[in-house]
């Protein structure tokens, strides 16, 4: 299954995350929908997920070591920088309040993020290496 990660770096390096109330920390991350394209499914999750409407920048890869038999895309998104902290209520995620903040990739993650987020960010980390 397509699953697609929008990634949103700030200046000082450190992308988006969020605390899920009952599933840990976690980066924005979402199932692409039948006929849409990577680049729309993007800006519609973290949208959804997090409020923000960004446009993609570039394509960050994909990954098939996530999760078996997922396949994450990673795409870069415009920049938040102007953004510290924010609550958003997820309307596709029960009503759900993510808590959103930055998270620097310098390994090691705080062990609140579940295995599957702990490859995603190695992902990263060799995107933007």
């Amino acid at each position: 299954m397509d699953k697609v990660c929008p990634v949103v770096r700030r200046a000082d390096g450190t992308v988006l995350a969020f605390r899920h109330p009952l599933a840990g920390l976690q980066f924005v991350k979402g199932t692409v929908e039948p006929g849409e394209d990577i680049r729309s499914a993007a800006t519609r999750e973290l949208h959804e997920e997090s409020g923000l409407t960004l446009t993609p920048q570039s394509d960050l890869g994909f990954s098939d070591a996530i999760i078996p038999g997922d396949t994450w895309h990673f795409w870069l998104m415009a920049s938040a920088d102007h953004l510290d902290t924010w609550d958003h209520a997820c309307a596709d995620d029960g009503g759900h309040i993510f808590s959103f903040f930055w998270q620097d990739l310098t390994p090691p993650l705080p062990d609140a993020f579940a295995a599957s987020f702990q490859r995603a960010a190695a992902h990263m980390r060799k995107a933007f290496a």
